[in-house]
């Protein structure tokens, strides 16, 4: 996320959509930072689409 490595704490089947899967991360470490960061998912070598979010201070 960002360039920074960040844990994945669970991947999951998302259940109402057919091929749609959902991946819990974090906790975030601090220096991921705040603003738009572009987030990469590799699973066994393989890409898949990077989205891009916006984090923000609460």
């Amino acid at each position: 996320m960002g360039g920074v490595d960040v844990p994945v704490a669970g991947p999951v089947a998302q259940g109402q959509y057919l091929g749609l899967d959902q991946v819990n991360v974090g906790p975030l470490p601090g220096r991921v930072g705040y603003g738009e960061k572009e987030v990469v998912l590799r699973v066994g070598g393989e890409l898949a689409n990077a989205v891009t979010v916006r984090l923000r201070t609460p």
